[in-house]
C-alpha cells in the first residue's frame, strides 16, 4: 500500500479532515495534502510518528514502513527518533479515549434541504486518564442540505466520532432560481463561465427557501459565439443564467512608446517609425504592443513641406490614434572668416642628433590670429597642410589638429614635422605657408572652407637641442653667437643668418638653412 493511500485511509477511519489530521500530528495542512496527492513523502521521523498515531487509534495496514536508518549521522537520526518517542508516548497517552453527546441540539426535526443545527449540543470528550472536557472545535458530517428520511449525522473530533440521531421529513424541491446573477456576464469566445458572485436559491414544498451551493452547470466550459445562457442544474431541477458571448475585438488603441526620431528638417527627411510601439487594448481585459512599422498599420498626415507641429494619424484594424512630430527649419552651416588671418610662431624647438640616421625635426608653437569665427555651428573640426607653394591646390594630406586652444577670434595649436611626410622637401625654401581647413556641421549638415596661404612669421624664442639637451636658446633680441654649440655633422645645408641687433652687431649662426624660415 502506498503512503498516499494510508494517509487517506486513516483519515476516512477517523473521520477527520485534512486540517483536523495535521493538527493531531502537529503538522501544517499543507504537508497532509501533499502525503495524500502523493506530490511528497515524509521523512523517516515524520513517517514513525504518522505510524505510530495510527497504531494508538487501531488503524491497521497491510504493512507498516520502518525502513532502517541509512543516513551519514546515524547517531543524530537515534538521538532525534527518541526524543520523537518519548514526546509522543506522552502525547498518545493523552488522546481522546471517547467522545459523547453530553447535551442533544435543541431541534432534531427536520424539513427536506435544511441545514443542521447544532444550538444547545454539549460535546463531551474523555482522556484515557479519566480527565473530561466539553470541547467546540469539533467537526460535523452530512449535516448540509439533508436529505429526505435521513437519520443521523456524524460529529469527528480526535479521531473520534459519534453520530446525532435527527429525523428529516421529506420536502420535496420545487424550483431553483438564480436570485442573485454573477458578478461577470459578458464574455468572449473561448473563456469560461465563472460563478462568482452567483447565488442560487431552491424553494421547497412547505414554501421555504434554501440556497444551494452543490450545484452543476452545464455549457460553462470554451463559451461559444452569440451562446445566450448556461444551464443551471440541482436535484432534477433546473434554471439557465443568460450570458453574452461576443467575438474578440479591440476597444482602443494608443501610443504606447514614440518613434525614436521626433524631429525632421523642412523638405528634406522622411517619416521614421523605427523605435515606435502601439498599444492594443482588447475586449477580454488583454493586450498587446505592435510596432509602428508593422505592414498592418496605416499612417498618415505626414507633410515635412511646413514648420512647426505635425500630426500622425495611426490606424488598426478601423481603430485610430494620434502622435505629433515637429518640422524644423533647415539649419545651414556657415564656416567662420579666414581672409585677414595671419600665422605667428610663439616659439619653437629644433631636435638635431650626433647620428646621421635620426631624423631632425621642429616642434612649432603657432598661433593663427585674426579670424573672424561663426559660432552658430554644432561643432568644428580643424586641419593643417604646410608648404612651400603659395598656391597650393588640391591638398590631400591634412594632418588634423587634436591639441587646440580657441579663445576669441584666434587658433593656437603644434605643428610637428615628424607628422608632415613630405617636410624633407621644404628644406630649400624660404618662406613657408601654412593652410588651415574648417570643417563645421549644423543641424546635420556640413560645411568645408580651406583658408588662403598663410606666411609664418617667426615671434618666439628658438630652441636649439642635441641629441634631446638644450643647447642653445636664441631671441630676436639676443645677440650671443650659436656657431660654438653646435656639432659640425657635414650636412650641406648649413644656414647663416645673420640678426643685427641694437648695440651688439654680434653673428648668429644657424646649422640648417630651414631655420631660415622660422627665424625672419
Amino acid at each position: 500500500m502506498e503512503f498516499k493511500e494510508k494517509v487517506y485511509k486513516a483519515r476516512m477511519k477517523l473521520g477527520l479532515t485534512q486540517e483536523a489530521m495535521a493538527k493531531e500530528l502537529g503538522i501544517a495542512f499543507v504537508t497532509i495534502n501533499r502525503w495524500e496527492n502523493g506530490v511528497s513523502h515524509p521523512n523517516k521521523l515524520k513517517e514513525y510518528k504518522f505510524n505510530e498515531f495510527c497504531k494508538t487509534n487501531h488503524i491497521e495496514f497491510e504493512e507498516w514502513l520502518q525502513k532502517p536508518f541509512t543516513g551519514r549521522n546515524n547517531n543524530q537520526e537515534k538521538r532525534e527518533l527518541l526524543w520523537l518517542i518519548k514526546k509522543h508516548r506522552i502525547r498518545f497517552l493523552t488522546i481522546w479515549a471517547e467522545l459523547k453527546i453530553k447535551i442533544p441540539p435543541t431541534k432534531t426535526q427536520y424539513k427536506e434541504g435544511q441545514n443542521f443545527d447544532k444550538t444547545g449540543m454539549i460535546i463531551e470528550a474523555t482522556y484515557k486518564n479519566g480527565t473530561k472536557k466539553e470541547i467546540a472545535d469539533y467537526t460535523i458530517t452530512n449535516g448540509n442540505n439533508l436529505k429526505a428520511n435521513q437519520a443521523q449525522i456524524t460529529i469527528s473530533y480526535g479521531g473520534k466520532t459519534i453520530e446525532q440521531n435527527i429525523n428529516v421529513i421529506p420536502n420535496p424541491l420545487i424550483k431553483i432560481e438564480v436570485t442573485k446573477k454573477p458578478d461577470k456576464i459578458k464574455y468572449i469566445v473561448g473563456q469560461d463561465f465563472d460563478k462568482t458572485g452567483m447565488v442560487v436559491t431552491g424553494t421547497y414544498q412547505d414554501g421555504t427557501k434554501q440556497e444551494i451551493t452543490d450545484y452543476t452547470i452545464e455549457d460553462g466550459t470554451k463559451l461559444k459565439k452569440e451562446q445566450k445562457n448556461v444551464n443551471i442544474k440541482y436535484d432534477g431541477k433546473a434554471v439557465s443564467q443568460e450570458i453574452t458571448v461576443e467575438e474578440k475585438a479591440i476597444i482602443e488603441i494608443s501610443i504606447s512608446k514614440m518613434p525614436t526620431k521626433t524631429k525632421y528638417i523642412q523638405s528634406k527627411e522622411e517619416l521614421n517609425l523605427e523605435g515606435g510601439l502601439l498599444k492594443v487594448k482588447y475586449n477580454d481585459n488583454t493586450e498587446e504592443e505592435i510596432k509602428l512599422t508593422s505592414e498592418q498599420i496605416k499612417l498618415d498626415g505626414f507633410d515635412n513641406s511646413k514648420i512647426g507641429k505635425n500630426v500622425i494619424t495611426v490606424t488598426y484594424k478601423e481603430k485610430q490614434t494620434t502622435f505629433e512630430i515637429e518640422i524644423l527649419e533647415e539649419q545651414l552651416p556657415k564656416n567662420s572668416d579666414f581672409d585677414k588671418a595671419n600665422c605667428i610662431i610663439n616659439g619653437s624647438k629644433y631636435y638635431t642628433f650626433t647620428d646621421k640616421s635620426k631624423q631632425e625635426y621642429f616642434i612649432i608653437d603657432v598661433t593663427v590670429k585674426d579670424i573672424i569665427r561663426n559660432n552658430e555651428n554644432d561643432s568644428y573640426e580643424y586641419y593643417y597642410y604646410i608648404s612651400s607653394n603659395k598656391d597650393e591646390d588640391n591638398i590631400e594630406k591634412w594632418v588634423k589638429i587634436t591639441d587646440k586652444q580657441i579663445v576669441d577670434n584666434k587658433l593656437s595649436f603644434i605643428i610637428d614635422t615628424k607628422n608632415i611626410e613630405d617636410y624633407g622637401k621644404l628644406s630649400d625654401s624660404n618662406n613657408i605657408y601654412l593652410y588651415i581647413k574648417e570643417v563645421v556641421i549644423k543641424g546635420g549638415n556640413q560645411s568645408v572652407i580651406v583658408s588662403k596661404p598663410m606666411e609664418m612669421e617667426q615671434d618666439g624664442d628658438l630652441e636649439i637641442y642635441l641629441d634631446n639637451v638644450k643647447v642653445k636658446n636664441t631671441n630676436k633680441n639676443d645677440g650671443t653667437e650659436a656657431k660654438d654649440k653646435l656639432p659640425n655633422t657635414g650636412i650641406i645645408n648649413i644656414i647663416i643668418i645673420a640678426l643685427v641687433l641694437t648695440g651688439v652687431g654680434t653673428l648668429i649662426y644657424i646649422r640648417y638653412k630651414k631655420l631660415s624660415k622660422y627665424v625672419k
